[in-house]
């Protein structure tokens, strides 16, 4: 008959003393739990964990709501918008350097309610040399920002974004943001796309 594993009687007291020590730091240090860290491995194991974990959390909750995030949020709060998946898939041209054309396609679109699957676009993910944008179009201002995403960073970020059918082109911020104003998203279906980086 095998020995059952043990588990430290102290390991419940683990994660409350490090939120007591995180959120009260001045509080004097309880020097026989600290000692009982020391001591054992299991305890110890569990302490590293969390302390590692909370301190993280607790640091992003200290920090500011990213501005284009947050006006992002209020204007979904504030007024309906179209959100939209949008894959760039590359076409097999001889391409100039530095300049490459996709054929794009909407895989997925949210109704003028804003009440599709957004979760879904968020979590799409590209093939290599793919190039996912997600749209956001206010329903009351046709204003469309775009967010590009590539397994290769050199496809989105401080690009020319052009559409060589409609002859416009836009730049993209280094994060791969790209605003293009009042836009039709449907228009993105089977169009054509060139994507020019910074040689």
């Amino acid at each position: 008959m095998g020995t059952q594993h043990q588990t430290c009687s102290e390991i419940e007291k683990v994660e409350s003393y490090i939120l007591r020590r995180i959120q009260s730091p001045d509080d004097l240090i309880d020097v026989e739990f600290e000692s009982h860290l020391l001591k054992c491995n299991e305890c110890y194991k569990r302490y590293s964990e969390l302390n590692s974990f909370y301190h993280h959390f607790f640091k992003q909750i200290d920090k500011p709501v990213y501005n284009q995030v947050f006006s992002l949020l209020h204007q979904i709060e504030g007024e309906k918008v179209v959100i939209a998946g949008i894959l760039l898939k590359p076409q097999l041209l001889d391409e100039e350097p530095g300049k490459r054309h996709f054929t794009s396609e909407i895989v997925l679109s949210t109704d003028q309610s804003g009440s599709s699957n957004i979760e879904q676009i968020h979590q799409m993910s590209v093939n290599h040399d793919e190039i996912l944008i997600r749209a956001v179009q206010s329903t009351r201002t046709k204003s469309t920002t775009l967010f590009l995403y590539a397994e290769d960073s050199k496809l989105y970020t401080n690009i020319t974004f052009a559409l060589p059918t409609l002859h416009i082109a836009f730049k993209s911020d280094r994060k791969g943001k790209v605003d293009i104003g009042q836009f039709d998203i449907t228009s993105f279906e089977q169009l054509e796309v060139m994507i020019a980086t910074e040689l």
